[in-house]
């Protein structure tokens, strides 16, 4: 999850006020995530105090865990 302001930018190109959006979508980091979400309007140090991103983590959170279960309750694989 990463934030986008709708100010002047802090930092070159569109950023968060702290951390450019290049950085935060840099193909690695997007390559690894299971997911990639942006919040627009909003700045760095209110990503998680507004209700949009802290959602979006709950809704990953959950799914996160409703997948361990799943797996962790998965009988194991046939040995051939």
């Amino acid at each position: 999850i990463y934030a986008v302001s709708e100010g002047k930018p802090a930092v070159p190109g569109v950023d968060d006020g702290i951390v450019s959006v290049a950085s935060a979508t840099r193909p690695q980091a997007v390559d690894e995530a299971d997911t990639v979400s942006e919040i627009r309007a909003c700045y760095h140090g209110t990503l998680l105090k507004k209700k949009e991103p802290i959602m979006k983590v709950i809704e990953f959170l959950l799914a996160y865990d409703k997948a361990w279960r799943k797996s962790a309750t998965a009988p194991p694989p046939a040995t051939p």
